[in-house]
Formats: structure tokens, sequence, C-alpha cells
């Protein structure tokens, strides 16, 4: 049966339905795969002048104001808020007076509009930096590891193969689609519709050894458990790739 969802414009999704899910999958071997992609389907945050809520959190209006100051924008928002108690009667002025050493501050919109352009693009530099050393780091562990076989979940499916997360140490890796094809000795095919990769041809003989020869698809998808053995470490990508133990 082929059921049509409609288009994403028509959906509504509320942090409720992601709530409301996992509740459903507490417990379950679909749970952990099902988190990973959710948090996937979120956008990255990002900062504005403009209150724009939280989804995640559901509130139409939201702002950082952590103890103690981990970002840039926490302080904008802690000096303009000292600014609004110490002038309880003062609308923002048109002409604000922002020195860096000055104790409260208040922001025009378009100081606003650039501090959160700035601070965004430097908090996916840092992000980035964070996993690439995060990459480098583990491509060490696991150089020490090489030989060893785990157990995996498939968290990601692409056309060149799938990427594993091990369940004992936490390190996700890629699976080629090379290493299907080692593993079950025929060519294997990245297939779009479901994210699955198959094998293309091959078959078994029925138990007996008697009779025609019956078909037999092998695939391997989004949530699906596999064995591995820790094969190499791409040393350009610090990523260590497996090889698939059928």
């Amino acid at each position: 049966m082929k059921i049509t969802l409609p288009g994403t414009q028509e959906l509504s999704i509320t942090p409720q339905h992601y709530q409301r899910l996992l509740k459903k999958l507490a417990g379950k071997p679909e749970e952990r795969i099902v988190s990973y992609l959710m948090l996937r389907s979120l956008k990255q945050a990002r900062y504005a002048a403009d209150a724009l809520g939280h989804f995640a959190l559901g509130f139409d209006e939201y702002a950082h104001f952590t103890s103690p100051i981990r970002r840039y924008p926490d302080l904008v928002v802690h000096r303009t808020l000292k600014w609004a108690l110490e002038h309880p009667q003062q609308n923002a002025p048109l002409h604000p007076h922002p020195e860096p050493h000055a104790e409260a501050i208040v922001y025009s919109n378009k100081q606003l509009e650039e501090l959160a352009t700035e601070t965004s693009d430097a908090e996916r530099r840092a992000a980035s930096a964070e996993r690439e050393l995060r990459d480098w780091k583990t491509a060490q562990f696991m150089e020490q590891h090489l030989g060893d076989e785990y157990q995996g979940l498939i968290i990601s499916v692409q056309k060149y193969g799938c990427f594993v997360e091990l369940f004992e140490i936490f390190v996700e890796g890629l699976l080629p689609i090379n290493a299907f094809e080692d593993a079950v000795g025929t060519r294997c095919m990245y297939r779009e519709h479901d994210h699955a990769i198959v094998a293309v041809g091959g078959s078994e003989r029925s138990r007996s050894g008697r009779g025609a020869a019956k078909s037999k698809q092998r695939m391997w998808g989004l949530g699906d458990r596999v064995k591995v053995r820790a094969e190499r470490i791409d040393p350009m990508r610090h990523r260590v790739e497996f090889a698939l133990l059928d």
C-alpha cells in the first residue's frame, strides 16, 4: 500500500509533536535513531535582533541569560537589561552610546543586527573547529583499536556508504559501499527512495540443495544494527572506516 503525505507547507510541526513521538518510542530499539534524526532535522540556532522565539522550548520570546557568561550575546543581554533596570522610565535613546567599558549599555537595532550576524558566524566557526578537533582525537584513539570488532547502529545512509555509530564507545565512522560488496560478494548500490544500500543480483538455493534458486535481496538502512571491524583511518578526513562482518 502506498501512502501519500501532504506537502511540508501544509504541516504545522510543533515541539509537542517531537515530545509525543519520543514518548511513544521510549525504551524501543528505534528510540536512538529517531532521536538522532530529530536533532538533525532542527535548524542550527542563530542570534537575531528581533524576538524569533525558541522552537524546541516552545517559547515565543527567548534570550540567552547564562551565568557565568559563556557567550558575547549573553553579555549584550546583560548590558541591555542593566540599562533598562537603571532607567525604568526611559525608552532606548536614538543615539546609543555602547562603549565596551561601560557598565550599562543600550544598543540600537542596527547594532544588534550586526552583533547577531557576527556572533552567529563566530559560533559556527567555533563549532566547526570543535568538530575538527573531535574527529582528529577520535582518529588517534581508534588507530590503537584497528582490528577490533564492535556492534553498531546505522545512523546515516549516503551514495558512498553508511555512517555507523558504535554502541560501546559512541564513535562514528564510515562503512563504505565496497565494504558491503566485500561482505556479500556481489555489487551493491544506493537506493534513493528508501535511503538504503542494497545488494544487486545474487541468489541462494533452497536449504535442501534441490530446486531452482530463489532470490534473496540483502539491504541495509537507517536503524539497522551491524557488526563491524575497525579497518583503517582516513588520514585526510581523520575518520575511521569499518569493514562489515556479515
